[in-house]
Formats: structure tokens, C-alpha cells, sequence
């Protein structure tokens, strides 16, 4: 017998600008996430590009990460 896994990722859509985002001290903020059609279906984290590369951000109490990937 043999098994054949086929994987998928589409290009993540393009930013021509970013957005900046002012939040209101005290107040809640939400970073949307659409990320591409994948199989199977993608990991995803929010991460802060430094000069060691990218470093996920973790979750705490303050900071949540939901189903569909938004901070």
C-alpha cells in the first residue's frame, strides 16, 4: 500500500500600504487576519519581524488570538 499526502498554500494577498493603527489607551484593539486557503489548514501566529528574524508574539491575558487568526 501506499500514501500520498498532497499539501497546498495559496499566496498570501498583497499589501500595497500598510495599515498604522492609534489605539486608545484602555481600549481594545483587533488586528484582522485572512490568511490564504491552505490543506491542510494553516498554523497561524502574529509575529514581530527584529534582527534575529521573526518572533511570535505570545498570547497572555491582555493579548488573545482567535479561531480565525485575529489579534
Amino acid at each position: 500500500m501506499v500514501c500520498v499526502c498532497v499539501t497546498a498554500l495559496e499566496p498570501f494577498p498583497t499589501v500595497l500600504e500598510p495599515r498604522i493603527h492609534r489605539p486608545v489607551i484602555g481600549s481594545a484593539l483587533t488586528l484582522r487576519c485572512r490568511p490564504p486557503r491552505s490543506y491542510p489548514k494553516a498554523t497561524i501566529f502574529w509575529g514581530v519581524e527584529n534582527n534575529f528574524g521573526l518572533q511570535q508574539i505570545e498570547t497572555d491575558d491582555r493579548i488573545t488570538l482567535d479561531y480565525n487568526g485575529n489579534h
